[in-house]
């Protein structure tokens, strides 16, 4: 897998901010204006953020941002679902802007490249994966 780091600057008193970043990247927007909604929508400073709660109103991220995301059906074999270790999405996945939620971080992929402050673990599963419409 390939990492391009980010040279997106955070607030100085912000950590756990991975949901800030990656909306950040995906809408193509400030670290600012990013940290700003999702702080609108329930992210307190310094604390991770369950995007879902976000992810769940595509129609009102289309509204804030232009773009929205399309939430990439899981997979199922046998009746149980399978999820997909980063590095196999990411060979998948080789074209195109995606929103990746792993346990505990939230990252993007663009074109084949991890766009985040550090490389996640190539074998983390894969939670849900949103495609940049």
């Amino acid at each position: 897998m390939q990492l391009e780091k980010t040279s997106i600057e955070r607030f100085s008193h912000e950590k756990n901010d991975c949901s800030v970043l990656a909306f950040a990247h995906i809408f193509d927007i400030s670290y600012e204006r990013a940290h700003a909604y999702l702080k609108s929508k329930g992210r307190k400073d310094g604390k991770g953020f369950v995007t879902y709660l976000v992810l769940k109103h595509p129609k009102s991220l289309k509204n804030e941002f232009g773009k929205c995301l399309m939430e990439i059906p899981p997979t199922f074999i046998d009746g149980r679902r399978y999820r997909q270790t980063l590095r196999v999405f990411v060979r998948e996945h080789k074209t195109g802007t995606y929103f990746i939620r792993i346990n505990g971080h939230a990252t993007v992929l663009k074109d084949g490249v991890i766009l985040d402050r550090y490389l996640p673990p190539e074998g983390a599963r894969v939670l849900s994966a949103y495609k940049v419409i």
